[in-house]
């Protein structure tokens, strides 16, 4: 959530010169879009299986997350 965002940019601020509230939001977006591709990936490995439902399903339900995903980064610009 922003208030955690807000708290970490805080902290790092002293450390971190230039880096702002909306970098964090895109970095934390980036990084949601990076661990949903690495769910996408790890559901092909099943591709090997005789039976491609389970994987095939999996699939089908990250697509709302990562079209949620692209259109937070957008945002995020």
């Amino acid at each position: 959530d922003d208030a955690a965002l807000e708290h970490y940019a805080a902290c790092v601020a002293p450390h971190w010169a230039g880096i702002g509230l909306a970098d964090l939001r895109r970095m934390r977006e980036t990084g949601k879009l990076f661990g949903l591709l690495a769910s996408i990936e790890w559901a092909t490995q099943e591709f090997c299986h005789e039976w491609l439902h389970r994987p095939l399903k999996k699939l089908r339900s990250y697509e709302p997350e990562l079209r949620a995903a692209l259109a937070a980064l957008g945002s995020a610009a």
